[in-house]
């Protein structure tokens, strides 16, 4: 039987900034972005079932970052969320869906995302400003 793969930790927007700018770039890779602050209760509902579904991809092409609202505040610019969590997905530099539902399951073990149209993307591009390998500089 094969062993499980070590699970990859969610990227860190300071110190993955090169990395994160490169997978942003590249149509190959596939960057998941999370949103969610601490004080929200949904948003610590939700960090641990989107760390556990990062950790469950396998894909080497798939990339996932987790954001603090307080904490990477900078990369929003003005925008502040009418609601939380939320996400992004970005692909070849492109976001390819934006403020993602997340809904977990009766026994909340499992993450189910609903993908929405682009048209209530955020008024920030995220994905262009962490594409940017010396944004964290």
């Amino acid at each position: 039987m094969p062993e499980n793969p070590t699970p990859v930790p969610l990227l860190d927007p300071w110190d993955d900034a090169e990395r994160l700018a490169r997978y942003l770039a590249d149509p190959q890779h596939r960057v998941t972005i999370g949103l969610g602050a601490e004080w929200c209760g949904l948003c610590q509902t939700f960090k641990p079932l989107f760390q556990a579904r990062a950790a469950e991809t396998g894909n080497p092409r798939e990339h996932w970052l987790w954001l603090n609202l307080e904490e990477h505040a900078e990369l929003l610019g003005d925008f502040f969320p009418e609601t939380l969590p939320l996400v992004w997905v970005y692909q070849g530099g492109l976001l390819r869906y934006a403020q993602v539902l997340l809904t977990p399951t009766e026994d909340s073990a499992e993450l189910e995302i609903t993908l929405h149209s682009l048209e209530i993307a955020p008024p920030v591009d995220v994905g262009a400003r962490l594409s940017r390998a010396d944004w964290a500089s």
